[in-house]
């Protein structure tokens, strides 16, 4: 996901992730889940946020669930996956605690494309 191709992704690839066709439903649910369509001679949208919107009901069974073994469940699914587990992980444990932070580390160094994102997300 070094690359800018990879990080944005097209109303039609948005749609296949959450198994919608219709351009009006597709945005209304980038609606309902905050996210917002960037233009640059085309609608697209940054796939770590549609990930993490995919995903976040599936983490967030996984702390009611397993309320005593979350975090180890969530990395091993999501380990290997590393700025979407990282999202996840500060989902779930704001879901688990209540708690919002007011400020997270998110080691994102060895990725700079990805720091402008992570900051866009979480400022």
């Amino acid at each position: 996901m070094n690359n800018n191709s990879t990080n944005r992704i097209n109303l039609h690839q948005v749609g296949q992730y959450i198994n919608r066709k219709d351009n009006r439903s597709i945005k209304k649910w980038l609606r309902d889940h905050h996210i917002h369509i960037h233009k640059d001679g085309r609608e697209y949208v940054f796939r770590i946020q549609v990930e993490q919107e995919v995903w976040r009901p599936f983490a967030e069974d996984l702390v009611k669930r397993y309320p005593n073994s979350w975090k180890p469940r969530l990395e091993s699914i999501y380990g290997d996956q590393k700025e979407l587990h990282q999202l996840l992980y500060h989902d779930c444990l704001e879901f688990d605690t209540g708690f919002v932070p007011y400020h997270f580390n998110l080691d994102i160094s060895s990725n700079k494309e990805h720091e402008s994102i992570f900051q866009e997300l979480y400022q």
